[in-house]
């Protein structure tokens, strides 16, 4: 067998070709590991006083999986509040506290995960101003539209319930909780069914629940939108921050 002479290669050491241009460093891809898992009974997150307080538009988005067939507070400080039922595709949504109240009929699989968000725009028509939607699909609406122009937040935003209302809180996961202080493209939020990195999108809130270090944030959900406010897990454990993601 004969064997080349290369002068451009030194023991140990990998010589590029002239000519030749270095791979560029890969760029890091976004990574989903972690979602908060809910109990159903007294388990939630208490993000403090909700940064949308005063809005005139905001978007709210989050992923979710039930695992529970009856009425369940999704999140929510009191003013905002959405409950789902999935057994009989029906959600309810109040929005400042007693004013307005508006009932959705959707498909809501339990055990499977559906990207849900309620956007307002307060300059628009009365029954256009509140909107919800279920995996990019706005579900229609079987009351009237809110009269209301901004939003008026009256207690500490939970995740996994609803403010100060104990009972009928959340039993399955919650993962990728944002928020804005405006609307927001709703098919960029799906993202034909798979989580994305939201930094390019500037949220106001942005709960990974979990990400991107795990359980050894625990007790603390980091935010990492440009608010400072972390969110508190309570009653929960190390383990409730699970691999069960989107």
């Amino acid at each position: 067998m004969a064997f080349i002479f290369n002068p451009n290669k030194k023991k140990g050491v990998f010589m590029i070709p002239s000519g030749a241009t270095k791979s560029p460093t890969p760029t890091p891809t976004f990574e989903n590991l972690y979602s908060c898992a809910f109990d159903g009974v007294d388990d939630s997150i208490n993000t403090g006083a909700s940064n949308l307080n005063g809005a005139s538009s905001f978007t709210i988005s989050c992923w979710v999986n039930s695992s529970y067939t009856n009425w369940m507070n999704l999140f929510g400080d009191n003013s905002v509040r959405i409950a789902t039922k999935p057994s009989i595709t029906r959600c309810d949504l109040t929005f400042n506290g007693s004013v307005d109240f508006r009932s959705y009929n959707f498909v809501l699989n339990v055990g499977q995960w559906h990207n849900v968000v309620i956007t307002f725009d307060g300059s628009l028509v009365q029954a256009d101003r509140l909107k919800v939607y279920i995996d990019s699909i706005q579900v229609t609406n079987s009351l009237s539209g809110t009269s209301s122009t901004t939003f008026t937040a009256i207690s500490d935003f939970r995740i996994g319930r609803s403010g100060t209302f104990s009972a009928n809180e959340w039993n399955g996961n919650i993962d990728e909780f944002a928020t804005w202080n405006s609307v927001q493209d709703i098919a960029t939020l799906y993202n034909v069914g798979k989580p994305s990195d939201l930094a390019s999108l500037s949220p106001l809130d942005w709960w990974r629940n979990g990400d991107p270090n795990g359980q050894a944030s625990f007790p603390t959900i980091v935010n990492d939108g440009s608010a400072s406010n972390v969110g508190t897990m309570f009653n929960m454990i190390a383990a409730d921050i699970e691999t069960n993601v989107p």
